[in-house]
């Protein structure tokens, strides 16, 4: 999180996370094709844009040991009361007085 890891920090280690637990999904008893993701409030705002990018090259940053060319695309995405209009949310913090 900002200001030590500013944007897309996060979003490149999610991207890195995704891929390397589809290269080890089977280890986990699972498959690659069944890796999915869920975030809450902020996580659930990653997870959303994650999963709208999986090829960004902003997001693949960091390189993936023994599989370069694995992709970040997920089965699903669950956003647990993620951020997904953000002008609707200033407006309704402003509305409740809260400092922005």
């Amino acid at each position: 999180m900002p200001p030590e890891a500013p944007y897309p920090a996060s979003l490149q280690d999610i991207n890195l996370g995704i891929r390397w637990l589809k290269l080890h999904a089977r280890d986990y008893g699972s498959s690659p094709e069944r890796v999915g993701a869920y975030g809450t409030s902020s996580g659930g705002h990653q997870v959303l844009l994650a999963a709208m990018r999986p090829e960004d090259k902003r997001y693949r940053a960091l390189p993936l040991a023994g599989a370069p060319d694995l992709d970040a695309k997920l089965a699903f995405v669950i956003s647990g009361w993620g951020v997904l209009d953000p002008v609707a949310r200033y407006h309704l913090a402003k509305s409740l007085g809260k400092q922005i």
